[in-house]
């Protein structure tokens, strides 16, 4: 195929620091030509900020409790379950499992809980857990519980008492009636461009807020009560041996205000680190806006890096793929990598993740096991603490479409192919439809061939683990303006490095503008270095140390 030859021109050195922006892209067309387009990668003159926080930056597996692993045949996955998949767990390389909520719960998922301080026994006992957490820190595995602390289930005691404390006027040292957004007023302001909804008790309506659900009463994060409270809770599972939490809906603690949603998380990590000085904690801060995001970070709390996952139109690794377009991702990375250092005073980093439990499965849009592949790579491969949602390893399927249930998201995870030899397969929710292909493979089978999609990733995550700068390094941009590749500069205790995935189907070479060293461990033989100049494989990921 004759190709247009495109040189990035008039770009500084790579290791450039200082200087008053980044230096602008022009191409100039030459003629037709059999070669490979050329591209030099940009330089940024920013300084990069060095991370300086401590504790875990492995890799996060999360777990949707219900479709993961069944352990007594009733066909619904149950912490036993779990415990009975460590040794996958441990061989694909995840350091922290995130389980979705286990609490009592009238939904199969269990975001509306009835009591924060038990198991649902459709996922087993509290013995059963403080077994999972024993036999996971065996194999140096923590677990990260979901703390849905923006709301409870609108039929969790805690809400009927504060309900009948609020009419009662009950100002006892023990009363809940501050611990819910309660008002006689339809129109309070506190529900101006919120939900709400009534409910009757002594002859009086209590109008509630609940912006998810009228069967999901809202916390009054503003109350010493609801901290209280939400203080309670943590301690209590902490106690129990927890690795951290993930917080639910956090742009729902106070919502339409930035600044309290801040101060709130705030309060949260402060608590939950005055008792554990190492906890892991992440924010599921629902925004697409680096800087929001970014700005979460003040509390101590990591983010999830919504931009560049598939619930962002314009800014994710797919985008990236179909218009072969390295630079969105790569100059989006950059952005919020650095702003959350800036905001944290170099603690702590984002989480990048490529879809969760309510987001369509990425491998249903990728198309490709060799874009599979590319993206795995790229953001497992960054700074921080990035998520694996369950069965994204194995090329799980599931697309909402025009399901009314997110259960089509949350499919059985298949551990082996036949149906019929998975003790461990679990059973849809009652209102996924999705029927189409599934995997050829289950996870247990996928693990043991080398040419599987779960191995690669199990190859990306020791990789991961064997280059600490990729974990707490800082990124830099260098992917030239619409270059169907991505490119970063790894800055880590004084050190530099570059890190490039191609994200195009077509080979590249790149003018690496000094002479580098190639790693090969992540890339074939296809993928060569030939002085200064980088021959990149479609798909491939080329790891290059600068040489002094």
């Amino acid at each position: 195929m004759k190709k247009k030859l495109l040189l990035i021109a008039s770009l500084l050195a790579l290791t450039a620091c200082g200087g008053g922006g980044q230096s602008p892209a022009s191409s100039s067309q030459a003629s037709s030509s059999e070669e490979p387009e050329i591209y030099e990668l940009l330089s940024n003159p920013s300084a990069a900020i060095p991370y300086v926080g401590g504790g875990n930056t492995g890799v996060n597996y999360e777990v949707f409790v219900y479709s993961f692993a069944d352990s007594n045949g009733d066909g619904i996955g149950d912490l036993k379950g779990i415990e009975g998949k460590l040794d996958y767990l441990k061989e694909l390389g995840v350091e922290n499992i995130w389980l979705t909520p286990i609490h009592p719960s009238s939904t199969y998922h269990k975001y509306n809980v009835r009591n924060y301080f038990a198991v649902d026994p459709d996922f087993g006992t509290m013995n059963d857990f403080d077994s999972l957490v024993a036999k996971a820190k065996e194999k140096g595995i923590g677990i990260i519980m979901d703390m849905v602390l923006n709301h409870s289930g609108k039929d969790n005691p805690l809400f009927s008492t504060a309900v009948e404390d609020f009419v009662n006027n009950n100002t006892s040292s023990s009363s809940l009636k501050d611990l819910y957004v309660l008002s006689y007023d339809p129109y309070d302001a506190r529900f101006n461009q919120k939900k709400s909804a009534s409910v009757s008790y002594g002859g009086k309506d209590v109008y509630y807020e609940c912006n998810f659900d009228t069967q999901m009463p809202e916390f009054d994060i503003e109350s010493a009560t609801a901290k209280a409270k939400h203080k309670e809770i943590m301690d209590f599972w902490l106690d129990r041996g927890v690795a951290g939490f993930r917080f639910d809906g956090v742009a729902y603690y106070a919502l339409n205000d930035e600044a309290k949603n801040v101060a709130y998380a705030t309060y949260l990590a402060a608590t939950a680190r005055a008792k554990k000085a190492d906890v892991s904690l992440i924010a599921e801060y629902w925004l697409n806006d680096e800087a929001s995001l970014a700005n979460m970070t003040k509390s101590g709390m990591s983010v999830f890096a919504f931009t560049n996952s598939v619930s962002s139109v314009s800014q994710n690794p797919i985008v990236a793929q179909n218009m072969g377009n390295g630079n969105r991702f790569g100059s989006t990375a950059q952005t919020l990598m650095q702003g959350c250092l800036q905001q944290s005073s170099g603690k702590v980093l984002p989480s990048f993740f490529v879809s969760n439990h309510d987001q369509d499965r990425w491998a249903q849009q990728a198309k490709s096991e060799e874009r599979i592949r590319a993206v795995a790579a790229t953001y497992l491969l960054t700074p921080g603490n990035p998520y694996i949602y369950y069965g994204e390893e194995i090329e799980l399927l599931g697309v909402r479409q025009n399901s009314p249930t997110d259960g089509n998201r949350r499919l059985p995870m298949q551990w082996v192919a036949d149906a019929s030899k998975d003790s461990a397969r679990c059973k849809k929710e009652s209102a996924a439809d999705y029927s189409g292909r599934q995997t050829p493979l289950g996870a247990l089978e996928a693990i043991k061939d080398a040419n599987s999609i779960t191995s690669w990733y199990k190859k990306v995550i020791a990789f991961r683990k064997a280059h600490p700068e990729i974990q707490k390094g800082s990124f830099v941009n260098l992917s030239p303006k619409a270059a169907p590749f991505i490119a970063f500069e790894v800055n880590y205790n004084g050190e530099k490095t570059v890190l490039i995935h191609s994200v195009f189907e077509e080979t590249v070479k790149i003018n690496l503008s000094q002479a580098m060293a190639l790693d090969s461990t992540l890339c074939t033989n296809a993928t060569s270095l030939s002085g200064k100049t980088l021959t990149l494989a479609p798909y491939a990921t080329a790891y290059l140390s600068i040489q002094k």
